[in-house]
């Protein structure tokens, strides 16, 4: 990227590009410029492609009517009915419920109260001491401390993933630790593309 972001740095200069933020993650720079330097980095031999960095849009769970209940009783409570359809008491049964395995969520955030989830939030672990910033990434507000939910989908995604002990058994992987992003639905602002790869390059 050097040579591209040298031409960026130089339109920077003459008004033509307001900001710009390249990306190790994926080959990729951002930038908000005028139509003009859109149109001259096209032309760029080392520019492979353009697009707008749309928004991502958050899908709001449907309401659902009352579910079956579930059967027997797996690492000292009842597994939900969706967690049965999988089979993952199955697994769990063999030994596989996530334990020593770190998983993470893009979403709203996390509630990190939750009696689901508090207990296993990789920023209680020893090794993330006095570095919260480690488990939990807020562009929009600032690192909290502890993790915060704008909107309790990222809290219902993170369940789902992972919710155990000493809560109700919600999630596949029970014993796994978690850390999250609260990179969507944050306060009216508009999130991207280009927010879901600062996030992820943050993970």
């Amino acid at each position: 990227q050097p040579a591209l972001l040298g031409e960026i740095d130089s339109m920077k200069e003459s008004g033509l590009v307001d900001s710009s933020r390249p990306f190790w993650l994926a080959n990729l720079v951002s930038i908000q410029a005028r139509p003009a330097a859109i149109k001259s980095l096209s032309e760029r031999q080392d520019v492979g492609h353009i697009y707008l960095d749309y928004q991502i849009e958050l899908i709001k769970p449907e309401k659902v009517g009352p579910v079956e209940q579930p059967r027997g009783n797996v690492r000292g409570a009842n597994p939900t009915s969706g967690l049965l359809a999988i089979r993952a008491d199955e697994a769990w049964a063999m030994g596989y419920d996530g334990d020593g395995i770190l998983v993470a969520t893009l979403d709203t955030g996390v509630d990190g109260s939750h009696p689901a989830l508090a207990s296993r939030w990789a920023g209680n672990h020893p090794s993330y001491s006095g570095h919260p910033e480690w488990a939990y990434h807020d562009p929009y507000g600032g690192n909290h401390g502890n993790p915060v939910d704008s909107g309790y989908h990222g809290t219902h995604v993170t369940g789902t993933v992972c919710g155990g002990l000493p809560g109700e058994v919600i999630g596949v992987a029970p014993g796994a630790m978690w850390m999250a992003s609260r990179g969507i639905d944050e306060g009216g602002i508009d999130q991207t593309v280009s927010n879901a790869l600062d996030a992820f390059e943050w993970m």
